[in-house]
């Protein structure tokens, strides 16, 4: 699934965890069942800003760009107030020359200051 790791966060000044998660391998039952939990959550409660977040990583390291510009579309749509985590996180890098991800972080709503 992944590993978990500790870091230092020099600007939180106190240690974080760090998880690298893993895409589920083609005819992995337990991996596309993951998959499919997610997609369930998304489906219960759709504007939740931390759940979309974390879908987007999710799917994107699943393989699943579409997926994953879907769910960050859908996350500045509602009106995230972390743009920055966005256009910062490694996790969500092999998305961000994408036509479709500059046009969500050109959005009125994606211009709101992040507090983080």
């Amino acid at each position: 699934m992944g590993v978990v790791w500790r870091a230092h966060a020099p600007r939180l000044a106190r240690e974080v965890a760090i998880n690298v998660l893993a895409a589920p391998p083609a005819g992995d039952a337990a991996g596309i069942a993951r998959l499919e939990r997610a997609r369930r959550a998304r489906s219960l409660d759709p504007d939740d800003a931390m759940l979309l977040y974390n879908l987007a990583c999710i799917f994107l390291l699943a393989g699943l760009r579409g997926e994953a510009l879907d769910v960050l579309e859908r996350l500045v749509a509602a009106g995230t107030n972390r743009p920055r985590w966005i256009r910062h996180d490694s996790h969500l890098a092999p998305l961000r020359d994408d036509a479709r991800c500059l046009a969500a972080l050109a959005r009125p709503e994606a211009a709101a200051p992040s507090v983080a």
